[in-house]
């Protein structure tokens, strides 16, 4: 039996082994922090892929079948690569618990100029749903 049907293999398992970590296992802290057996598991399916794609190019001429099995092959590779990236490097680029939005506090009393240079407290509007937006600039 041919083992043509492996890129085929290979880029379906990395592709639910990445797609499983964004699914399930990002609400599964121990995992989401260490995501080291998706990350194995995902380079494995590709290198099952790549020797299918391999062995194509070695067993057989049709033409299509090559090109089809190479891009998957090349595809099952970039998934686990990307994965790698977005998990272990920016995602732990994200600033701190203490840095980010707290949505749930009380903002401190501020005063500012609206659009026509007239000062607006922030106790104005106590009691009401308040959004303020800090644009970087000024026109």
């Amino acid at each position: 039996m041919k083992k043509t049907w492996l890129p085929f293999l290979g880029f379906a398992l990395s592709f639910a082994i990445c797609f499983s970590y964004i699914a399930y296992f990002v609400y599964n802290e121990q995992v989401r922090d260490n995501p080291w057996a998706i990350t194995l598991g995902s380079f494995c399916a590709a290198a099952i892929a790549v020797y299918g794609a391999i062995f194509t190019m070695r067993s057989t001429t049709r033409r299509t079948l090559k090109i089809v099995n190479f891009t998957l092959a090349f595809l099952a590779i970039l998934f686990p690569v990307l994965f790698t990236l977005f998990v272990v490097k920016l995602s732990y680029d994200l600033p701190d618990k203490k840095l980010a939005l707290q949505g749930d506090k009380v903002a401190p009393a501020f005063t500012l100029l609206d659009s026509q240079k007239r000062k607006v407290s922030l106790k104005d509007f106590s009691g009401k749903n308040l959004l303020v937006v800090f644009y970087r600039g000024h026109w």
